[in-house]
């Protein structure tokens, strides 16, 4: 199970849990019925929701059944008409299996797209989203008015050192020159950082190639 909160206002919390639904709730009008509820999305257990750290209206969501899926919830309010209010959040894209069971998913701190994942029995990975309309250090938003059919998922990098489930996962990223502020944000040294349950053992590595450092 998960819950959440935007990154940038605490008004809607999101939860998933173990029957393989998650919930969006605005806490101005409390708890006792959900805005959303995605009954349908997955095949199993909702693991994971993680807002965007820029974008916070694009939620990444993994699940027991081995995918990842982007909703956009701007399209709650978007939505309603006259007649009748629905309360759907855009599929942006689902994922086919990512070799294990989404445990903990992790945007980029600057690459927009990036997402780093901790996949249970199937080792981490590293994946990049693309035709998002994302920029790196774009704060403009982001764009998905016309046909998202068009979005795709690739794999950058799988790490499958550990012996155990992954369980955690998270980025280490650094500028290049730490003596000057104004460094481009995609002149970085990155890597990730990963744990494991049953062999509690977590690795160092880089996020460019498969190598323990």
């Amino acid at each position: 199970e998960d819950t959440t909160t935007s990154s940038s206002s605490t008004v809607v919390v999101a939860t998933g849990g173990d029957e393989g639904a998650w919930k969006l709730w605005d806490l101005r009008i409390g708890l006792t019925k959900p805005i959303h509820h995605g009954r349908d999305d997955f095949e199993a257990g909702v693991t994971v929701i993680s807002p965007h750290p820029r974008r916070s209206h694009l939620l990444a969501i993994g699940s027991y059944d081995e995918t990842i899926a982007l909703f956009d919830a701007r399209y709650l309010s978007s939505s309603i008409s006259t007649t009748t209010t629905t309360t759907t959040p855009k599929c942006l894209f689902h994922s086919n299996s990512l070799g294990g069971g989404i445990w903990r998913c992790k945007w980029h701190p600057y690459h927009d797209s990036r997402l780093l994942v901790a996949g249970m029995h199937g080792g981490c990975r590293v994946v990049e989203f693309h035709h998002l309309g994302l920029k790196c250090g774009d704060t403009t938003g982001l764009d998905i008015t016309g046909d998202v059919s068009s979005v795709t998922l690739d794999v950058q990098q799988e790490f499958t050192k550990h012996k155990s489930m992954a369980y955690g996962a998270d980025w280490l990223v650094y500028p290049k020159h730490m003596s000057n502020a104004n460094d481009d944000a995609k002149e970085y040294i990155e890597a990730a950082a990963s744990c494991s349950f049953y062999d509690q053992a977590m690795y160092l590595w880089r996020t460019n190639q498969d190598t323990v450092l």
